[in-house]
């Protein structure tokens, strides 16, 4: 039985997203169908056309629908996805094709796996989490749900991650180490160590400048 598929947020995600499910449903990679949006800001309902069905808690879910949530801000995604909970709404996974998932991976119910991403041997990937486009999850790795990585977040080996984090682009975390819940790490930073529960992350590691891409030692030309 093939599924609809209703968008959760009409922004620049959920159009991104709307991209990549045309994209995988025109090779064939896809039998499911997408019915349109659904959205509260009146702002994004012209840039969508008739592929507009409503307001969240206005419009009514049929048995076939499935909901994906494209909205990148984790207080108002986490939200959302309660509200969809509370009303026993199915959601909707989508992993693209182009994304390589190792087989003893797995990936929870509503999160989305964007382009070109790679998800290692022996990862978790929590529920209705966003892992958006060329990032990375290590080896026996551990992702918790509702968590929303930016572009090009990198998830060294033995990492593990709690609820509700948001990574900027170009996020790494570091081999063996422990991000709490409902944590923020800023654009660039490389997380190495333990970060408790409710912290960001914004102090960037150590760096030095080079010249040529030769470092000259003390002492030495």
């Amino acid at each position: 039985m093939k599924k609809n598929i209703i968008i959760v947020g009409a922004g620049g995600l959920g159009k991104e997203v709307y991209s990549y499910l045309i994209d995988d449903i025109s090779k064939g990679f896809i039998s499911d169908t997408i019915k349109g949006f659904i959205d509260d800001n009146d702002e994004q309902i012209f840039s969508i056309n008739n592929l507009y069905l409503g307001k969240i808690k206005e419009y009514m879910f049929s048995k076939n629908d499935y909901a994906i949530v494209a909205i990148a801000n984790v207080d108002i995604r986490n939200k959302i996805i309660t509200y969809l909970q509370n009303k026993e709404i199915n959601f909707y996974k989508f992993i693209h094709s182009s994304v390589f998932i190792s087989k003893d991976s797995s990936v929870g119910k509503g999160t989305i796996v964007c382009p070109n991403s790679i998800i290692q041997a022996n990862s978790k990937i929590g529920e209705n989490c966003i892992i958006n486009i060329f990032s990375s999850v290590g080896h026996d790795s551990v992702v918790g749900n509702f968590c929303v990585f930016s572009p090009y977040t990198t998830l060294n080996g033995n990492v593990q991650v709690g609820n509700s984090l948001f990574t900027g682009t170009r996020v790494t975390i570091l081999l063996g180490s422990f991000v709490g819940n409902n944590c923020i790490i800023s654009a660039s930073t490389t997380v190495k160590g333990l970060v408790k529960d409710n912290f960001m992350v914004k102090d960037k590691v150590n760096q030095v400048q080079v010249q040529n891409r030769l470092i000259t030692q003390k002492g030495k030309k």
